[in-house]
């Protein structure tokens, strides 16, 4: 869904190693504290205009934990996307 919203062709806007220059990191205000990290440090440089490119990976899962950790993680991202997309540049 929010590949749609922020228009990009990124296949993944959590996952993944990210590089960024001094100038982008520099241009943003981070407000992730937790894991919700991830998705904020690809979805804010999209949101200002940058160009990102996606390199293909293998993720391999973890042991499964329980539903309620997902429930509460998954939201974080949610919300940290959310703010992001309704805030102006």
């Amino acid at each position: 869904m929010f590949r749609l919203l922020f228009w990009t062709p990124l296949g993944d806007l959590t996952f993944g190693f990210k590089i960024l220059s001094r100038q982008i990191t520099d241009s943003i205000k981070w407000q992730g504290t937790l894991h919700e990290i991830c998705i904020e440090t690809t979805v804010k440089p999209i949101k200002q205009g940058y160009r990102l490119e996606q390199i293909p990976s293998v993720w391999v899962g973890r042991e499964r934990r329980t539903q309620r950790e997902y429930v509460s993680e998954n939201f974080r991202y949610v919300e940290m996307a959310c703010k992001t997309l309704l805030t102006r540049s």
